[in-house]
């Protein structure tokens, strides 16, 4: 008897859903080539949900502030005399540990072409949680790599 529970109890636990994914998460930067006529940038978040990172805005304007490149976190519809917009969607996973699981920014001229971009996803599709060595690293930590990448910025590690 206690062992038809047992299995019940397992079996119910599998048919609900309750899974790990251990994919890899995905990343596609397309980096700002000219990073020398960057300046006047207005920063602001596109989309906001639960699981928005809220840091993340100032964590975008302290990496411009470092290079020197003029910028203003403003909201959507405050995007005048801007040289250049910066939109970012910036999710962190909710699980133990938490980590950044989807990050979208792009970053248009005047004209709204496309100067630049980040795509990068370590969603579970559907699993409980998922497991990959992104997800133990640090958010911030990783928000910067992306953002370096995006400016094409080489750090020296061992300075």
């Amino acid at each position: 008897m206690k062992r038809n529970i047992v299995v019940i109890a397992i079996m119910s636990t599998l048919i609900t859903g309750c899974s790990v994914s251990f994919k890899n998460p995905s990343a596609n930067i397309e980096p700002i080539s000219n990073i020398s006529e960057l300046n006047n940038v207005c920063i602001y978040q596109d989309v906001s949900t639960i699981s928005s990172y809220d840091k993340a805005g100032e964590i975008i304007s302290n990496k411009l502030n470092t290079l020197n490149i003029s910028n203003k976190l403003v909201n959507k519809e405050n995007l005048n005399d801007c040289t250049y917009t910066l939109s970012y969607t910036i999710l962190k996973a909710i699980n133990i540990p938490t980590y950044l699981s989807y990050m979208y920014v792009d970053v248009l001229n005047t004209n709204e072409e496309r100067v630049g971009s980040i795509k990068y996803n370590n969603r579970s599709n559907g699993s409980l949680f998922t497991l990959s060595s992104a997800s133990f690293t640090d958010t911030d930590e990783k928000i910067n790599e992306f953002l370096d990448k995006l400016l094409s910025v080489n750090l020296d590690k061992d300075n």
